[in-house]
């Protein structure tokens, strides 16, 4: 998110390539790990396979597995599915098989198969994260919630300085089981670890948001714009803030502030980033909403709605803003923070007389 590749652009690539490794999104961003050639040698030292007789079978293995990586690669899914089970037939052991297999299935919607294949993994090498962070994020899709907390805190564990581990942790509390105090404190235990960050300022930030701690929030979004200026998504979440702060001078002011820094950055200009600057105008009454609703990019859209069912709320068109905040969640971009933010304002909105 910090330079002129946008995360909307990361995040259709790993739409389209399912290979991505699992950073926040909230979930901004893909939950399948990268995999690609180098996992071939990923089986632990010691493990043998009872029914490689041969010793043309590992390298059969082997062989089957990339083909069903560069299936995955061209989003050929089933086809990838049968390469992987035929390399688990010549070894049950190929440990980076399972963990490819279960992530196929996660992309397939058939989260018991990934389960199983991910707990094979496990069962192989109960340290591998990769396993325990899909694992999460099938464990998420079933609403297993406290199940997928648990494989996070193993990832911690494992490797207590992975600061996305702490985030995604951080996104399953505020966005799954709703306990704001216990998502901040995960975000700034991912803090504490010297990874700083605009986005893990974000997070932290919406935290206290949604937790009405305006004047906190307001601290780490400044704190994000400080450590990457150009990052347009930060002035968007300080406009809501300072919105729902009853800040509305001050609300304006920071999405002129994000369009300046637009204006100021030539290479943002040739971004997906331009159609958040056309957020920002639309939003500030200086550009068509039917221009804006024409995108044709999903992840935009859910942003789109996200951010328009806000401004909506705050001029007190609850109708409207319900609209726009059901059609965000509609787009089923489960991998972008707006669409888990969505879900959250939702139901406040809703539960409110």
């Amino acid at each position: 998110m910090k330079k002129a590749a946008t995360r909307t652009t990361k995040t259709l690539f790993s739409l389209i390539s399912f290979l991505v490794i699992i950073i926040i999104v909230f979930f901004s961003r893909s939950v399948l790990a990268r995999v690609t050639a180098s996992g071939l040698d990923k089986n632990p030292p010691g493990k043998k396979s009872g029914i490689l007789s041969s010793p043309d079978k590992p390298n059969q293995a082997k062989e089957h597995f990339q083909k069903g990586v560069e299936y995955t690669q061209s989003n050929q899914v089933d086809l990838a599915i049968k390469e992987y089970r035929t390399a688990l037939e010549l070894d049950p052991n190929f440990i980076m098989a399972h963990v490819n297999l279960g992530m196929s299935h996660i992309q397939k919607k058939e989260f018991d198969a990934a389960v199983r294949e991910l707990h094979k993994a496990i069962q192989i090498n109960p340290k591998l994260t990769l396993a325990h962070l899909n694992l999460w994020w099938a464990y998420r899709q079933q609403g297993k919630y406290d199940e997928g907390i648990a494989e996070l805190k193993k990832v911690i564990a494992l490797d207590p300085n992975d600061t996305n581990a702490y985030l995604n942790l951080g996104n399953s509390y505020l966005s799954d089981k709703k306990m704001a105090p216990e998502a901040i404190q995960a975000y700034l235990d991912g803090l504490a670890k010297g990874n700083e960050t605009a986005e893990i300022h974000q997070k932290i930030g919406k935290a206290y948001e949604i937790n009405r701690q305006f004047d906190k929030a307001i601290e780490h979004f400044h704190l994000a714009i400080g450590t990457d200026r150009n990052n347009l998504y930060t002035y968007l979440f300080l406009y809501v803030t300072l919105e729902k702060s009853k800040r509305k001078l001050e609300a304006a002011e920071t999405l002129r502030n994000g369009l300046a820094a637009f204006k100021t950055r030539s290479l943002l200009a040739d971004s997906s980033y331009t159609d958040i600057a056309h957020l920002m105008e639309c939003l500030l009454g200086t550009y068509s909403e039917k221009d804006l609703l024409s995108i044709k990019n999903p992840v935009i859209i859910c942003q789109v709605h996200y951010y328009l069912g806000m401004s909506y709320f705050f001029q007190n068109k609850r109708k409207e803003a319900i609209q726009h905040l059901q059609q965000a969640i509609e787009t089923q971009m489960n991998i972008i923070s707006e669409y888990e933010y969505a879900k959250i304002e939702l139901e406040q909105i809703q539960g409110q007389k």
